[in-house]
């Protein structure tokens, strides 16, 4: 069954951006990194690699679908955070920005009666539940933690652990 066409459109947009996504989880990773916040760094790694294998998710639905994809330049992004709190808001605020995509991208498979697209969708609308409450969370204990150099080192020390259950668990699937 071939896709409409403008869902077909909109997926290769999504393509582009989740992988956009991935790529702002890589330059927040960064700051992390020259912050020598490593926990922090490594969970949003990890991050980075799920939005790629989002990307690969609606890349994989369009090839099984006999659809030709349509690849779109990924924009820049910003590595240069006044502050950790700063970094881990650009990771929520775009998540926030991802949902919406996921929501506009559902109606419109729903609006072109493909439920094959609306099931892939549904999964998409499901982790962007998790993924705005995992960002949200870092947020709100950057928050709460303020200046605190100790409260932001118990922060990474959780978030690395975190990174390195959840990668540990990755290779457990393959």
């Amino acid at each position: 069954m071939a896709v409409d066409q403008k869902l077909k459109d909109k997926m290769c947009e999504q393509i582009r951006n989740e992988l956009h996504a991935a790529y702002l989880y890589l330059g927040v990773s960064e700051y992390f990194e020259s912050m020598a916040l490593k926990g922090l760094a490594k969970w949003m790694l990890h991050h980075a690699k799920e939005e790629i294998e989002h990307a690969m998710k609606f890349y994989r639905h369009l090839v099984d679908r006999n659809e030709r994809i349509t690849f779109h330049q990924i924009e820049a992004v910003n590595s240069n955070y006044k502050s950790p709190l700063e970094a881990a808001k650009a990771a929520y605020n775009h998540e926030v920005k991802v949902t919406k995509q996921i929501n506009d991208l559902y109606k419109l498979a729903d609006d072109v009666h493909d439920p094959a697209a609306k099931e892939l969708l549904l999964w998409f609308a499901k982790e962007q539940v998790e993924e705005e409450e995992v960002t949200r969370t870092l947020v709100d204990l950057l928050t709460l933690a303020q200046n605190d150099t100790k409260e932001l080192l118990l922060i990474d020390y959780r978030y690395g652990k975190s990174a390195k259950k959840d990668h540990e668990e990755d290779e457990e699937e393959d």
